[in-house]
């Protein structure tokens, strides 16, 4: 991740979080998880999804929130209004990013690593996007101490 997408993730420092996207399923107006996270960062759009351990993918610029995601029947609609976490962050520069594994440390072996997230510091908040029972999750605050931290920019 930090050789292929670090360059670009280092780009991001310094500019403003303008939007970000989830999945909502019209149904129940509920954010659906098993679709990526979208960050627009002053026009450059990153992509960020999870789909199981060490399972993490990074795109730049493929997905467009105005289309619908139709999966297994469903229509999900992409909305900028759902995740709390990415609404209060909004218009706030990114100040850092960092991507973070996710260990579970063993006495008698080495420490074995599970996942990986990204950190971003947006203003002087902390967005951990994050891998949860296969689904793309959100929270704010510093990584759990379960976490090695690798700077990007």
């Amino acid at each position: 991740m930090r050789t292929e997408h670090g360059e670009r993730l280092r780009g991001l420092v310094g500019r403003v979080l303008t939007r970000g996207w989830v999945t909502v399923d019209p149904a129940t107006d509920m954010w659906s998880t098993q679709c990526p996270v979208l960050l627009d960062v002053e026009g450059e759009q990153v992509e960020i999804n999870h789909k199981g351990a060490f399972d993490m993918s990074i795109t730049w610029n493929t997905i467009d929130p105005t289309r619908p995601v139709v999966r297994h029947n469903l229509r999900w609609s992409w909305r900028d209004d759902i995740a709390s976490e990415l609404v209060l962050l909004r218009g706030r520069p990114v100040r850092a990013v960092d991507l973070l594994e996710w260990f579970v440390h063993d006495d008698n072996e080495d420490d074995e690593i599970r996942d990986i997230a990204v950190a971003l510091t947006i203003g002087n908040t902390e967005l951990v996007i994050y891998n949860e029972a296969d689904d793309t999750r959100l929270r704010t605050g510093p990584p759990t101490p379960w976490h090695r931290r690798h700077h990007i920019g």
